[in-house]
């Protein structure tokens, strides 16, 4: 496996004002993000590896506080912000289960054997997952 950057949430809104954040998380479940440390985060351009000092639930998502940041306006700094990880840090796939970025690049050929163009990207919403097919 490539050592490659994958992102897996976000950093939402700031929650409260003691520099806590809603946290967006990527993974299934939800909760699996709290497994994948250290986190880089992503940010106009740049990397910094982030020191968690606690992740909670709320309500049906996660809150995070962060080391150094102590109040809402440093957290409100880092909406938006993207949270990713090294692709040797994600579990090792069982059997006939795949990543999303495994098959991004991929061909999709349907039954007739037509090439309908590769995966450009996949994404999931709370209804389903998406394939995004470029030709």
């Amino acid at each position: 496996m490539k050592n490659d950057l994958v992102i897996i949430g976000s950093f939402g809104r700031p929650y409260g004002v003691r520099g806590f954040l809603h946290l967006n998380s990527y993974t299934s479940p939800k909760n699996n993000i709290k497994n994948l440390q250290p986190w880089l985060m992503l940010q106009n351009g740049k990397q910094k590896i982030l020191e968690i000092e606690e992740i909670r639930a709320h309500h049906q998502g996660l809150v995070v506080k962060l080391k150094d940041c102590n109040d809402r306006d440093k957290a409100a700094l880092l909406t938006k912000s993207k949270i990713a990880v090294l692709s040797d840090q994600l579990p090792k796939p069982q059997k006939k289960e795949y990543y999303f970025k495994d098959l991004e690049g991929l061909n999709v050929i349907n039954r007739e054997n037509i090439n309908l163009g590769k995966i450009a990207y996949l994404h999931s919403t709370d209804a389903n997952d998406v394939m995004v097919v470029e030709s």
